[in-house]
């Protein structure tokens, strides 16, 4: 096992120093949004924010963890989302700020996590944060503990169920607010990972269905 999941993280290290899909792969979630480097001064006023793309062996497949949000007066009230959160002035970098806060969330320890690489930012516009997500692995899976405050839900999910265009789904979302949305994203389960999280998963996904190395560590 340990051999096909070495493979696996050397090959996806260097399929991220190559260009990304980017917009390619967001717009097949949303194709309406314009990609960051067509957003002109608008995004010169955006939050910085980073979250933390976390993989690691279990039950011989590779995983990755999501958070639902509690519940609270905002737009993303309830929604699932990778660990992660804004900029810190204390953060020594965006990278800093993906770790220490999958830390504070989820209790990943952020000096078990081996950084590979970063895929492309995404701008929210109704929060007005720019997402960097950042990439890590450790072979070992860690114990996750909930924030109880910030973290309603940790979700576990192998990568293989996210891989390819047939995984989006249609569906109708109910906001915080009691609006309805027609949207797609990544049914899991009863619930649907939807919005900038699905743009972000999607074009990770579609970088992990280009590598010759199998998901599967069996």
């Amino acid at each position: 096992m340990k051999e096909k999941a070495t493979a696996f993280i050397s090959e996806l290290s260097e399929r991220l120093k190559a260009d990304l899909p980017a917009f390619d792969a967001h717009k097949k979630v949303m194709a309406h949004r314009k990609p960051v480097d067509q957003l002109g001064e608008r995004i010169k006023s955006a939050r910085q924010s980073a979250v933390l793309i976390f993989l690691y062996p279990h039950q011989s497949e590779w995983h990755t963890v999501f958070i639902q949000r509690t519940a609270y007066k905002g737009v993303h009230s309830g929604q699932i989302a990778f660990p992660g959160g804004k900029f810190e002035l204390e953060d020594k970098s965006l990278e800093h700020t993906a770790l220490r806060e999958a830390e504070e969330e989820v209790a990943i320890p952020a000096n078990r996590v081996n950084t590979i690489g970063r895929i492309s930012s995404l701008y929210v516009p109704p929060s007005n944060f720019l997402i960097n997500p950042y990439i890590g692995y450790d072979l070992e899976r860690p114990e996750f503990k909930p924030e109880p405050t910030e973290v309603a839900d940790i979700i576990e999910i192998p990568l293989e169920p996210l891989i390819g265009d047939h995984r989006l789904r249609d569906q109708k979302v109910r906001l915080s607010d009691g609006n309805v949305l027609n949207v797609k994203g990544f049914p899991v389960g009863d619930r649907l990972i939807w919005g900038a999280t699905a743009m972000i998963l999607k074009e990770f996904a579609d970088i992990v269905e280009e590598l010759k190395s199998p998901i599967s560590l069996r």
